[in-house]
């Protein structure tokens, strides 16, 4: 009987160590990665952009902190005839992102640097999944920097005093609206 409660203190062990460690790597992303924990997009953020985005073979995408890579993956198997880039400055989602592409047929270009150092003149549609606080300055760049008609897909976190072009509502739970939000420069 004994033994049995060492197999169910171990396995109760193991599984605390999971959830602290995927808890520090959510803070190592946070400090080490500007900010931006790594969030994943979930399918109903896929499925708006596959119906949204448009590209051809003049367009030039960015996934602004690509994490894993997800997006500029599934832009690039859409649209192969596009460039597309995904921008990662967290050394364990840039990992990741590196793994996923490694295992992809699709030849999508990973930046691993800051955001704010990246040259985005060449952008005509731009997606993010950052947190509120960065939104703002994102924008500043991204207006600064890109074409007049390019296009910024915002998921969650809406731009404040900006209007955007279309709003495609995602989720509704009770008051809770999650909306893709699409802006033009």
């Amino acid at each position: 009987m004994l033994r049995l409660y060492y197999w169910i203190i171990l396995i109760l062990l193991l599984i605390a160590v999971f959830f602290i460690g995927k808890g520090m790597i959510f803070i190592f992303q946070i400090f080490k990665g500007q900010g931006v924990p790594n969030v994943t997009s979930n399918q109903d953020i896929i499925q708006a952009l596959k119906k949204e985005i448009v590209l051809d073979s003049d367009s030039v995408f960015f996934d602004l902190w690509a994490g894993n890579g997800t997006i500029v993956s599934m832009v690039q198997s859409l649209y192969p005839e596009s460039r597309c880039i995904g921008i990662e400055a967290a050394p364990i989602a840039f990992k990741l992102a590196e793994r996923k592409k490694k295992n992809s047929w699709w030849s999508y270009e990973l930046l691993k640097q800051d955001l704010f150092a990246t040259d985005l003149s060449q952008a005509t549609h731009l997606y993010s999944y950052l947190m509120p606080h960065l939104m703002k300055k994102v924008w500043e760049k991204i207006s600064t920097e890109c074409k007049p008609w390019t296009l910024f897909y915002v998921n969650a976190f809406e731009i404040h005093d900006l209007k955007a072009i279309k709003e495609i509502e995602l989720e509704r739970k009770g008051k809770f609206v999650k909306k893709l939000w699409v802006y033009e420069v």
